[in-house]
């Protein structure tokens, strides 16, 4: 009989040449690329576009700056709170003297009330003078004499008035016989009412006179002109 003439297939333990090696899986490749132009562009992002990187030295200077801005901070806050209570203390003076200062006049106005009616119960000065010699007041010593006196303008608006003081003393010495003496005169300064006190000494001669009777004369003292002139009898 005849035999056939395919040949049986009959496996080998051996690969033969013909046969095509298997590569690596292209969704593999794939992976591997993006991964790898992914970390590549967040690096490029990182390094010109992502927040700068500081060393630990600046960190330090940094920590340093916030630490020196908070002390500041809490420096101005106590500054503040100090000046806020300054300011309430000074609103406090400021309204106690504003109460003060109305207090003070309403005294004012009521002693000028009293001066007012004072004026109107002194007698007048019946000279008319510029100035006049309201009130005296005279006590007799041997040799001296101690007076009290209100002189007032006749025009409240005038200015005031510097002046000099004459004294003509009449008297008695002690042996009975009549005399006169003229003290040292003595400045002032008149005003709407002007009150002077003092005492007078007599010149040597007249050390033993007492006085009975005193003439005042109020001159000007740049122009000399008589202001006042009033004639008083002593105590």
């Amino acid at each position: 009989m005849f035999r056939s003439s395919n040949r049986a297939f009959k496996p080998s333990v051996y690969e033969t040449g013909s046969r095509r090696k298997r590569g690596m899986p292209r969704w593999m490749v794939v992976l591997f690329t993006g991964v790898i132009i992914g970390a590549g562009g967040f690096w490029f992002l990182q390094t010109n576009y992502g927040p700068t990187r500081i060393t630990v030295e600046e960190s330090q200077q940094l920590n340093q700056q916030i630490i020196n801005l908070t002390q500041e901070q809490y420096s101005l806050q106590a500054r503040g709170e100090e000046l806020s209570q300054n300011l309430q203390q000074t609103e406090n003076e400021n309204s106690r003297l504003l109460e003060q200062h109305e207090n003070n006049l309403q005294q004012v106005a009521l002693l000028k009330e009293e001066i007012d009616l004072l004026k109107r119960a002194i007698p007048q000065d019946p000279s008319g003078t510029p100035v006049g010699l309201r009130h005296a007041s005279l006590k007799a010593e041997l040799g001296k004499l101690q007076y009290d006196l209100l002189l007032m303008k006749r025009d409240e608006n005038a200015n005031d008035f510097n002046v000099t003081i004459e004294a003509n003393v009449e008297g008695r010495y002690r042996n009975g016989r009549l005399g006169r003496a003229t003290p040292e005169p003595f400045t002032a300064t008149v005003s709407t009412m002007s009150q002077l006190a003092g005492e007078l000494e007599y010149p040597e001669p007249q050390r033993t006179l007492t006085a009975t009777v005193v003439t005042f004369t109020v001159k000007d003292n740049d122009t000399e002109e008589v202001l006042g002139r009033r004639t008083f009898n002593v105590e």
